[in-house]
């Protein structure tokens, strides 16, 4: 999702959806046209883009809360990174005890929020070592039992 404009040539902010690597990018969609990519770079976890056609604060103001769209599919995952909406029904685990399916991953301030659906509904931020493990063939994640238990108190 685009954020904000970020100085006065036309920058965008963006909060990145996918942990893939999107420097190779030559075009975004937003609200189904198509601009080419001139730069993007990454700083504290942000994205900033420059597209063709947008060159100015005033035009990148019209953009502000809008989701932006890519083909990644080319590009598969690289080894241990994954796709954000690949863990959409995998089973959470927690020392071995199952907490349910993940069933949605809400886009929310700084960090995703995950949402997992069992006995009771848990959620918690989607932030760097949450995970020990994502197997996605298996569609099998252990929660890092430390960092698991300094973002919730749940379990």
């Amino acid at each position: 999702m685009i954020l904000k404009p970020q100085g006065i040539k036309g920058e965008l902010k963006v909060k990145p959806t996918t942990q893939e690597n999107l420097q190779k990018i030559t075009d975004l969609e937003i609200d189904g046209v198509s601009y080419p990519v001139k730069n993007i770079c990454e700083r504290q976890g942000y994205l900033y883009i420059i597209l063709s056609g947008i060159d100015d604060r005033n035009a990148a103001e019209l953009f502000r809360n809008k989701e932006i769209f890519t083909d990644i599919s080319e590009e598969p995952p690289t080894e241990g990174s994954y796709y954000v909406a690949d863990l959409i029904g995998c089973d959470v685990f927690k020392n071995d005890k199952l907490l349910g399916k993940i069933s949605v991953i809400l886009s929310h301030g700084a960090a995703d929020v995950i949402v997992v659906s069992g006995e009771k509904e848990i959620m918690f931020p989607h932030i760097k070592g949450i995970f020990k493990t994502v197997d996605l063939k298996a569609k099998h994640i252990n929660l890092d039992e430390k960092i698991f238990g300094q973002v919730t108190d749940e379990i």
